[in-house]
């Protein structure tokens, strides 16, 4: 805008407006910058500190192991051994269970077009908070249905249009 000298507003029509909601956007992301640096920063030394924690651990058990096999405690050493093997045979098959479900469902959410990769992700954890094993050791809906059906159920909803694209 101008001023001129009786005090007229003239308004440039060349001069586009700038878009707040841009600006603020811009804004909240150059402050949010500095936080989400230091977050990370203080994720990755708690992820480390565990690493370290689980390493000091196994030598721990690994020397205890050592320790007893020399004293001639032959069943309580391969007692332990099994114990170990058995915690990590555990991690490992939840960790397959995980990876089939999210297999089943990240194959029929692939039908369907989500509006981001953040949609996406939070279509995946939705369902698979919703399925189960049966008996038979597939993945499906606690109701019964296949995943296949429930994510198209689950796409259909009216409460979920934020998600998928129309």
């Amino acid at each position: 805008m101008e001023l001129k000298m009786d005090d007229e507003i003239v308004v440039d029509d060349k001069k586009p407006e700038p878009n707040i909601d841009s600006l603020v956007e811009e804004r909240v992301k150059a402050a949010l910058a500095e936080i989400k640096g230091k977050l990370d920063a203080a994720y990755e030394k708690r992820d480390l500190a565990a690493k370290e924690l689980e390493a000091y651990k196994q030598k721990e058990r690994e020397a205890e192991i050592a320790l007893l096999k020399e004293q001639g405690n032959l069943k309580e050493a391969h007692a332990k051994e099994m114990e170990a093997l058995q915690a990590r045979n555990a991690a490992l098959e939840a960790q397959n269970l995980e990876l089939t479900r999210d297999g089943a469902i990240k194959q029929a959410l692939s039908a369907l077009d989500t509006r981001n990769a953040r949609a996406y992700e939070m279509a995946q954890k939705e369902i698979a908070k919703e399925t189960i094993r049966d008996e038979s050791g597939n993945w499906v809906h606690r109701s019964g249905k296949s995943i296949s059906e429930f994510v198209a159920e689950f796409a259909a909803a009216p409460e979920k249009p934020s998600l998928f694209k129309p």
